[in-house]
């Protein structure tokens, strides 16, 4: 499973959380499943929401994960945000907001005014 403090929505390590937010679009995810995966998805959430508001460049990578192809990682958490956060019932105007300063700094609103 994804690391809530730690881990991005990009790479192998999140297809677990992909698949899961699947499993919550089916006709009928068992509760106890629901309960568990909500529990960690808000965890994680919360983390991102933290990053989002508080890092330096107003976006939800830690300081050593920008490399080669890191917007590909701030775009999917931006995507797992809005429809995990959706799927679980939270979705709010922080999760509008991440998503805003997460697009932001990919299209050129940041510090270098790069994109």
């Amino acid at each position: 499973m994804w690391d809530s403090q730690t881990g991005n929505a990009h790479g192998v390590e999140s297809m677990a959380m992909i698949a899961f937010l699947d499993y919550l679009k089916s006709s009928a995810p068992d509760s106890a499943v629901v309960s568990w995966f909500k529990t960690r998805f808000t965890a994680w959430r919360n983390t991102q929401l933290s990053r989002a508001a508080n890092g330096v460049w107003r976006n939800t990578l830690l300081d050593y994960n920008y490399y080669w192809g890191s917007n590909m990682a701030v775009l999917n958490t931006t995507l797992v945000l809005a429809v995990g956060s959706q799927l679980v019932g939270t979705y709010d105007s922080l999760i509008a907001q991440a998503a805003q300063t997460n697009l932001n700094y990919i299209l050129g609103v940041n510090p270098r005014r790069f994109s």
